[in-house]
């Protein structure tokens, strides 16, 4: 088997049956490719499947040298072995083994709810009669340990994890119930490896960070969401030049071991990892997201100094009555019947749009420059 290669996991583009595997590769240092498939280009992933020496052609997939594998329990298993995070001990394997297939078992029962024709009239019903009482046999079993099978992390956590996360993220009143399960999220979410994972730092302000919030926000992503006071910068200026940052600023964005500043640099980032921006192999696109991205920050550019215009009501009524309906006007058209700023896709582009617009629609002589700023964060998102 080769060991020059990058080892390469490919997933849609969702947290899923992949996520796990992507903390586990992170805690242990891994440098992989993270090869996202959109679902709204399946195409891509049906032309790809047949031609990558796949035993079982599905997703996810994990390529390492001149192994391939699929079957996201079988990846997480090698992988966790590989990196000394599963048992040598039989007894103590058999555990983990046991709890593995009880949490699998859990989530396919878990997908399967919301399913159910009528899952939100008794949503919870379901969960007090069907999810509930696996958190109990999970809960009894954690008992005071540290890890879900003892003293030491293993592979069966990091698929743990992703299942109590998800529950917080959608159930967090019952999952608040089980104080084990709070701790030992805090315990796996404080792994140094795993709190560097993914980082979004701004200020305690929208701003420059909300589409980027907003996009993290779309496609699941789990991140920090590092607000240093706007008013008290003390602890932003302590952190500043200790973050490794090329070009220490705000907004930052941690990705493992990417390091980035400057939004626009960030989001394009996160679009082209999520399949929300054109690819290469579309020049026409990508240009005219491009086009749309200058033309909103040259809106962005014209209506920021008004709002903090010392004779903010007199300008505002000046320029929403001039440039800002010129351009809006502009926008209107170029728009047409579609429903999405440059087509019928959504793209990062619309998180950018979207911020922007809901700013303008406070923008009232009345309105207060910090009342824009800490607008309320996802409107139906």
């Amino acid at each position: 088997m080769s060991t020059e290669s990058t080892p390469i996991l490919g997933y849609w583009d969702t947290r899923g049956r992949a996520q796990p595997i992507r903390y586990l590769l992170v805690y242990a240092g891994v440098e992989f490719t993270d090869k996202i498939y959109t679902k709204a280009e399946k195409s891509i992933w049906e032309s790809e499947k047949n031609t990558l020496g796949l035993d079982f052609p599905n997703l996810p997939y994990y390529i390492d040298g001149d192994l391939k594998l699929t079957q996201s329990m079988a990846i997480l298993r090698y992988v966790g072995q590989k990196y000394g995070l599963v048992a040598t001990d039989d007894s103590q394997r058999a555990i983990q083994y046991m709890c593995e297939q009880q949490i699998l078992d859990f989530l396919n029962d878990l997908v399967q709810i919301p399913q159910a024709v009528d899952y939100q009239e008794k949503k919870q019903e379901y969960v007090t009669n069907r999810v509930v009482p696996q958190l109990d046999l999970l809960a009894k079993f954690f008992a005071d340990k540290q890890w879900l099978t003892g003293g030491q992390l293993s592979y069966v956590d990091f698929f743990a994890y992703d299942i109590l996360f998800m529950l917080r993220a959608n159930i967090a009143e019952t999952i608040g119930k089980y104080p084990t399960f709070g701790q030992y999220l805090a315990r796996f979410e404080a792994l140094p490896a795993i709190k560097a994972y993914q980082i979004l730092a701004y200020w305690d302000i929208r701003a420059r960070a909300q589409p980027i919030r907003l996009l993290l926000a779309y496609i699941g992503v789990d991140f920090e969401d590092r607000r240093y006071k706007f008013i008290d910068r003390d602890d932003y200026l302590a952190d500043k030049f200790s973050l490794g940052l090329d070009f220490p600023n705000l907004p930052y964005y941690i990705d493992g071991d990417l390091k980035l500043t400057q939004s626009l640099a960030i989001i394009r980032y996160l679009a082209a990892k999520h399949g929300l921006m054109a690819g290469t192999d579309d020049p026409p696109r990508l240009a005219m997201q491009s086009m749309v991205e200058q033309y909103l920050d040259d809106i962005k550019q014209g209506f920021v100094p008004i709002l903090l215009s010392d004779d903010y009501a007199a300008k505002r009524s000046e320029y929403s009555a001039g440039p800002l309906t010129t351009q809006l006007d502009q926008l209107v058209k170029f728009m047409g019947d579609e429903p999405w700023l440059t087509g019928d896709q959504l793209s990062y582009v619309d998180f950018m749009g979207y911020e922007l617009l809901d700013w303008i629609r406070l923008f009232t002589p009345e309105t207060n420059f910090f009342v824009i700023l800490r607008a309320p964060d996802l409107e139906g998102i």
